[in-house]
């Protein structure tokens, strides 16, 4: 199920994320990465599972009851680039996922 729909924006190219079933493999993957490859987008795939882990963490350090079905409760929107995920709720805070570290 695409529990990401409309949230997820590229930073690179200003596209949405699509979601893709890969062997049941849940991923959002940028329009222009998808539709014309890496060299026009270089933006990063996003693996739904990552994705779900880190709002719930958020929401387990804010002593929030965290559901798949109270998604977008939570989350305002989602941007992502080649390095970086920036996950803005609608509480105001941010998480920041670097390549090295998490920051919530």
């Amino acid at each position: 199920m695409n529990y990401f729909k409309g949230m997820i924006k590229c930073s690179c190219c200003g596209k949405n994320y699509n979601f893709k079933n890969n062997n049941n493999q849940y991923e959002y993957i940028c329009q222009t990465r998808k539709n014309y490859g890496k060299s026009k987008c270089n933006s990063q795939i996003v693996k739904e599972e990552f994705l779900v882990n880190i709002i719930s963490q958020h929401c387990n350090i804010l002593d929030k009851d965290f559901t798949m079905g109270k998604l977008k409760l939570f989350v305002r929107f989602i941007e992502v680039d080649d390095n970086d995920i920036l996950i803005y709720y609608k509480d105001g805070t941010v998480s920041k996922v670097t390549p090295n570290k998490i920051v919530f």
